[in-house]
């Protein structure tokens, strides 16, 4: 994982000193959903990018979480789609601290970890329960200093959007210049209608970052 453009990274770098001030730390850590407009790949630059500016500038650990469910995204970005992760903790429950820090990949940056989407449903659409993503974010606040949740507004069964009820903020990104304003107006909506309090525009430069 490694930032990309100098002015993508200015922009980032922007946005995590924006985020650390707008979510001020109450004794665990900020969690926060993030999900592109209408391209999966720019809300996986965009939340990598952003990992990597809160850990490396501003010394926070960082927990990425792959949770597009039936497309694993970022799992895919990654190379770890067959590693377990999150389904398997949402279907065992019981997710405590050490539960969760077991499931974490390490990445490239020492204070940065990724939590698989996991392999739990085999294929099948299995229904997300409420208190069991609950359980899961603050598991993940508690043993982290961000948690950046990555959904999809492409999934058609809009099981990633169920974290909007439960997390501190979610961002939509949209790619400037390229997203139409139709796919903002409706990602906002998608976001507002999934209970997130707190909803905030990025507009992201072209797609730069390699997983890793």
């Amino acid at each position: 994982m490694s930032p990309g453009s100098n002015d993508g990274a200015n922009s980032y770098s922007r946005l995590a000193l924006r985020l650390e001030r707008d979510l001020p730390f109450q004794q665990r850590g900020r969690t926060v959903l993030v999900a592109a407009a209408d391209d999966d790949r720019v809300g996986i630059d965009a939340v990598t990018e952003l990992a990597w500016h809160l850990a490396d500038e501003l010394g926070h650990s960082v927990l990425v979480v792959d949770g597009t469910f039936g497309l694993a995204a970022l799992s895919e970005a990654f190379g770890v789609a067959g590693s377990p992760g999150v389904m398997e903790l949402l279907a065992d429950g019981g997710i405590g601290r050490g539960v969760l820090r077991a499931a974490a990949v390490p990445t490239q940056h020492e204070q940065v970890w990724l939590l698989p989407r996991g392999r739990g449903d085999n294929g099948r659409l299995i229904a997300v329960r409420s208190d069991a993503l609950r359980e899961l974010l603050l598991a993940a606040a508690e043993a982290f200093d961000f948690v950046l949740v990555l959904g999809s507004l492409q999934d058609s069964s809009s099981r990633s959007m169920a974290f909007g009820g439960f997390v501190d903020g979610a961002l939509l990104v949209a790619l400037e210049g390229r997203t139409l304003l139709s796919s903002i107006q409706q990602g906002q909506r998608v976001l507002n209608e999934s209970g997130a309090a707190r909803v905030g525009l990025v507009l992201a430069g072209p797609v730069t970052t390699g997983a890793a």
